[in-house]
């Protein structure tokens, strides 16, 4: 899992001042093409 960067705070602050909902924060997603090959993509921040 990549590190948070100094400006995660900051952002999910004013996201939240703005009226989002953080629904998640870091967390990985794993795609797969089949048992030995897949991939896996970080997401920061999951807003709504």
């Amino acid at each position: 899992m990549p590190a948070r960067d100094r400006n995660h705070d900051i952002v999910i602050r004013c996201l939240i001042q703005a009226g989002w909902s953080i629904i998640r924060e870091q967390y990985a997603v794993v795609v797969t093409e089949d048992e030995d090959n897949f991939r896996r993509l970080f997401i920061d921040i999951a807003a709504q």
